[in-house]
């Protein structure tokens, strides 16, 4: 089985291997987005999960904790929402503090 590919296909209590599709199809979008590449991409990720992520977040939350991973690091916000988006997560409504 393939893994799943937008979010509007994951269904509660889907296989985890297969639901990690979603962000896993997020990350190369933004890997090969314009002016990033897979270490800034997987810089984001590895933040994000390092202080942000949590075993009961939402995909949504998730991509909120990626966009904050980006803020930290002071890295254009756009192409992770376009990234997200691509999958589609909306990420218009993560609310990113001011640090």
């Amino acid at each position: 089985m393939a893994k799943i590919n937008p979010f509007i296909k994951y269904k509660a209590g889907l296989n985890s291997h297969y639901a990690a599709g979603i962000f896993t199809r997020a990350f190369y979008s933004l890997a090969v987005a314009s002016e990033w590449n897979t270490k800034k991409a997987f810089d984001v990720m590895v933040r994000a999960n390092h202080y942000y992520w949590t075993d009961k977040m939402s995909f949504q939350e998730g991509a909120c904790a990626v966009l904050k991973a980006g803020q930290d690091l002071k890295y254009p916000l756009s192409p992770i929402r376009d990234a997200f988006a691509s999958v589609g997560i909306n990420t218009d409504i993560c609310s990113l503090s001011e640090r």
